[in-house]
């Protein structure tokens, strides 16, 4: 149960630092404490990573570290 009762189910949209405050938000995982890491200061997402480099930062110690997956062919620029 969480903090906020039985009550804390989201049936509608949620937003997150509406305000423009520069406050980071962060998503751990079993063994990764910044599996999803939103710098809210610097405008850039680590997925793997708590301090990300560019607007997405994908960090891996595995072999495989982004799969894009889509129906038609995928650019990446």
């Amino acid at each position: 149960m969480s903090s906020y009762g039985d009550d804390a189910d989201i049936d509608g949209s949620v937003t997150i630092n509406e305000s423009s405050a520069d406050k980071d938000m962060r998503v751990e995982s079993d063994g990764n404490a910044n599996m999803f890491f939103v710098d809210g200061g610097n405008n850039k997402v680590g997925i793997g990573t708590g301090s990300p480099s560019a607007t997405l930062h994908v960090s891996s110690s595995g072999d495989t570290s982004l799969i894009v997956e889509g129906k038609q062919d995928v650019a990446l620029g």
